[in-house]
């Protein structure tokens, strides 16, 4: 019974799909699907990986996940789709490197799961946590095997496109999702503290929304009850 709602569910994913995510996916990235991995999301990581690697990083953006990785002591090629369409993750790959380590773009994380499986090199890609659950997933779950999981105990705020690390912060959580790096399938870690410069810096609230919020916690107070 289980096999035919995890079949089912795949199937009408697939129906779902718009063309032009599947375009946008091999041929470009859109802006909102920029976003910066803090630091600090990539430490956790460092203790699993073989010392002295040579990592791939297809989706580098500014460069932040690769800038940890060489600090760490690997090897590290890194590029993005934006640099040019020789560097499409899905058609292009280097002759030798270790691992592949990216925090993929959001509508195309299906695809890279299913391409870095295909690639047979051990991989890790920050995706949202709820990716693991969808129909599409555990299709590739399915058919080339089980996953490992490298989940942070919070949520990692990340630069955003436009607002950088002015904004709320994370609306979701955040998972490593890997295959041949951990020891077990789950592993469960605590952040340590973002960088000062990676930090949320929260919008202030605008002089009436602050008003309304001071009313709003005085009447709390006066209530009774």
């Amino acid at each position: 019974m289980l096999e035919m709602t995890i079949d089912a569910a795949v199937a009408k994913k697939k129906r779902s799909l718009p063309m032009l995510n599947r375009k946008m996916i091999l041929d470009s990235i859109d802006e909102s699907d920029c976003c910066q991995t803090p630091d600090h999301a990539v430490w956790p990581m460092l203790p699993y990986l073989k010392p002295h690697s040579v990592i791939w990083e297809p989706c580098c953006g500014k460069g932040n996940i690769a800038r940890v990785l060489r600090a760490a002591g690997h090897t590290v090629i890194a590029h993005d789709l934006h640099e040019g369409a020789h560097w499409n993750f899905f058609s292009y790959a280097p002759d030798d490197y270790d691992y592949i380590i990216t925090n993929p773009f959001y509508t195309g994380k299906y695809r890279m799961i299913e391409r870095c499986y295909k690639l047979g090199k051990p991989w890790a890609l920050l995706v949202p946590f709820t990716t693991m659950a969808a129909g599409r997933a555990l299709e590739l779950y399915k058919t080339h095997g089980a996953w490992e999981e490298l989940r942070p105990t919070s949520r990692i705020s990340f630069e955003m496109p436009k607002s950088g690390y002015d904004n709320a912060g994370a609306q979701f959580n955040t998972t490593w999702l890997t295959w041949k790096v951990l020891p077990c399938p789950l592993t469960i870690v605590d952040l340590e503290a973002p960088l000062p410069h990676q930090q949320i810096r929260r919008p202030k609230k605008s002089k009436r929304a602050a008003e309304y919020q001071s009313h709003e916690t005085e009447a709390v107070s006066a209530d009774p009850s």
